[in-house]
């Protein structure tokens, strides 16, 4: 039987990856997880935790991704983000398992496509602010030390557990909290997204980890949108009349450089024949059902 080790299980798309395979198969890794208790940063326990598991497959969804607190925190950003890559890389080499790494949309932004075209894995990467950078480095390190490895970007990550590394929020919940707050919410029309479901994304992940050759894949859910239409979508799944406001990006003082553009192209995953995502309007949609739930 094979084993999935699930680096950073208790996390927003760890926790859903830890459904998405047969149950017996995947074992979860983190801080706080059930499994195994692991900080990605202590190499020895990442290399005990490897050794005792002997898995056919790691998946390391450990990051540190919250921008402005990598931009503070530059190197923490690349001991997490990038060397602890280079060091999983290594140890799976070692043992024969297939790496997958979960990187992200901000490789890119250092430059845009006229007319604009969403980004394809072959495209230069050009990262604008530590944490893109941090994850491009990241991403070398597992080509440079693991010949059987899926570099997996995706984007705009939602899902129903909180995202640590953002204090338990994702954009939806953001824009639920201040609808409730009863003041206007004020959400950019100049920048484009992809929103995608961590649940969506692991069931996604499930598939490529057995069936993909080894290479760069973009996995995020089809179509895009404004954050601003995607906030509009929100209070109309959830049923809430909220006092959203148009506003453009040079409205906000950021603390790190935000990418101009950086959406994904996804041909790559429709032509593999392994394409599992939904719309990005039925992905809110299946994830307003679960929410309502829950309440």
């Amino acid at each position: 039987m094979s084993r999935t080790l699930i680096i950073g299980s208790a996390g927003q798309l760890g926790s859903e990856l830890l459904c998405a395979f047969p149950p017996g198969e995947a074992f979860g890794a983190d801080l706080e997880a059930a499994d195994f208790q692991l900080d990605i940063t202590n190499y020895n326990a990442l290399r005990s935790c490897i050794t005792e598991v002997q898995p056919s497959c790691v998946i390391l969804t450990a990051a540190l991704h919250e921008p402005a607190f990598c931009e503070a925190h530059p190197q923490l950003a690349y001991q997490i983000n990038a060397l602890s890559c280079l060091e999983t890389a290594v140890l799976c080499r070692h043992v024969g398992a297939r790496l997958i790494y979960i990187s992200t949309d901000y490789v890119y932004g250092g430059y845009s496509f006229s007319p604009a075209r969403p980004f394809q894995e072959i495209d230069p990467v050009r990262p604008v602010n530590v944490y893109g950078k941090s994850k491009t480095a990241g991403e070398r390190y597992v080509i440079e030390n693991c010949s059987d490895y899926l570099i997996i970007r995706t984007a705009s990550l939602y899902g129903q557990n909180p995202c640590r590394g953002k204090k338990g929020r994702n954009f939806v919940e953001t824009m639920l909290a201040r609808a409730r707050e009863g003041s206007p919410v004020h959400v950019v029309t100049d920048e484009m997204c992809s929103p995608t479901c961590a649940r969506d994304l692991a069931e996604q992940i499930s598939i490529l980890a057995t069936a993909a050759p080894s290479g760069i894949y973009h996995a995020v859910s089809k179509g895009f949108c404004s954050w601003y239409d995607f906030a509009r979508e929100i209070f109309f799944q959830f049923k809430i009349d909220a006092d959203l406001l148009p506003v453009q990006r040079m409205n906000f003082q950021d603390a790190f450089r935000r990418p101009a553009y950086s959406l994904l192209d996804r041909s790559k995953l429709a032509r593999s024949g392994l394409d599992y995502m939904p719309d990005w309007q039925d992905g809110l949609k299946k994830y307003a059902a679960a929410r309502s739930l829950e309440i």
